[in-house]
């Protein structure tokens, strides 16, 4: 997930995710990272990171605005 995170500051900006997010969008995100996982692809072909890594930070995502409105 650290990794991940660090992907995104770099490809973004630092803590870009604290910005007003759908959540929705983050749902769906880390459902197509799971998917991909289940059918057995470990690395994301974009970021060459883990699926797993992505799902974690998507879920960080979700949890983080559903708490803050």
């Amino acid at each position: 997930m650290v990794r991940v995170l660090e992907y995104g500051a770099k490809k973004y900006e630092p803590e870009n995710w604290k910005k007003p997010m759908d959540k929705k969008q983050i749902l769906d995100s880390a459902m197509r990272h799971l998917v991909q996982l289940m059918e057995d692809e470990e690395l994301d072909s974009e970021s060459n990171l883990q699926h797993v890594g992505h799902i974690m930070a998507n879920m960080m995502f979700y949890s983080y605005h559903s708490k803050n409105k």
